[in-house]
């Protein structure tokens, strides 16, 4: 009956010493897992911050771009008025010179029939 009782103590302590190192390689491989998802995480972040500032930069290489697009939109808006601008004051000089022609040959032409109603009046 001893013996029984020792071998039982010896199986008993035999099934702890294995559930011992089950547990110590379980825990030893939760370990190294754990350690290997840390160094995922880490890489990650770097990624992730790599990103943000990239795409700040683009953020910030695209409003450079707008607001050079709107500079352009905008010189290109003045020359086009001032070039309708001087095109208006060329067609009013332009008319202005025309009309003084027309009341110039109005006026040598009243003096032209004033000179032929006194010709025809002496004759």
């Amino acid at each position: 009956a001893v013996d029984l009782e020792r071998d039982k103590v010896a199986r008993g302590e035999v099934a702890v010493k294995l559930c011992e190192e089950l547990w110590e390689r379980k825990t030893k491989e939760m370990r190294t897992d754990l350690e290997m998802r840390k160094q995922d995480i880490q890489k990650y972040k770097a990624e992730l911050s790599l990103c943000a500032k990239r795409e700040e930069a683009l953020r910030a290489e695209h409003e450079q771009e707008i607001a050079l697009s709107r500079e352009r939109c905008e010189r290109a808006e003045s020359r086009a008025y001032g070039t309708q601008e001087e095109l208006v004051r060329d067609l009013t000089a332009n008319r202005d010179q025309a009309l003084a022609e027309v009341r110039r040959l109005r006026g040598d032409l009243v003096s032209k029939d004033e000179e032929i109603a006194l010709i025809r009046a002496h004759v």
